[in-house]
């Protein structure tokens, strides 16, 4: 009666080691599993780091070719992408309109596209506000290479402080017909049908 007894306590002891060990391995089975688990989320959130690093050390430089062509070279600290073309015009100069009486502020920007020059008239103080820059390129024809609206906007306006500096004298703009004065000492007669500076003033809006 003993023996059996010893048997079936030895059986138990058995059992419950087996039991213990088969635990042990579920525990440090799922112990590793979390610490692959962790060290992957920490191997992602480092890449996830290390792209957010990138796109903020990112920039985009643009570049007036001899040909007038407008080009985006992408650059950050560690590599550069080759430019590519950013519109479907050439930029052929700019440069400051005044009136005749004093006031400024209207910029004309000359362009071609699909080989016709076109003349842009904008509004200096309103190049940065909304999609004004964009809506004006687009009604005369020029599209920007971007993937979105906001992404075109954002271009344009670097265009515009690339290439806005670049400038020949400013083009003095009579403000009524008859004699005007166009400088110290010059005056000139302005006949009927000459475009006066209100009308570049609609034009720009």
């Amino acid at each position: 009666m003993n023996e059996i007894l010893n048997m079936q306590k030895n059986n138990l002891n058995s059992l419950y080691q087996k039991e213990v060990i088969k635990n042990q391995a579920a525990i440090e089975k799922e112990f590793q599993m979390n610490e692959i688990k962790d060290a992957y989320a920490q191997r992602r959130e480092v890449r996830h780091e290390f792209q957010r690093a990138a796109r903020k050390a990112q920039y985009d430089e643009i570049t007036i070719l001899r040909s007038g062509e407008l080009r985006v070279d992408t650059r950050n600290s560690w590599a550069n992408i080759p430019g590519r073309p950013v519109a479907n015009f050439k930029f052929l100069g700019n440069f400051p309109l005044v009136s005749s009486d004093g006031d400024n502020g209207l910029t004309v920007f000359l362009l071609e596209i699909a080989g016709a020059e076109k003349n842009i008239y904008l509004n200096n103080a309103r190049v940065g506000i909304g999609d004004y820059l964009l809506k004006k390129i687009t009604s005369c024809g020029g599209v920007i290479f971007a993937n979105s609206r906001n992404a075109q906007i954002e271009l344009l306006r670097k265009i515009w402080v690339s290439v806005h500096p670049i400038h020949t004298d400013p083009v003095i703009i009579p403000t009524h017909f008859g004699w005007v004065e166009f400088g110290k000492n010059e005056f000139k007669f302005v006949k009927r049908g000459t475009r006066l500076w209100k009308e570049y003033v609609e034009m720009a809006k």
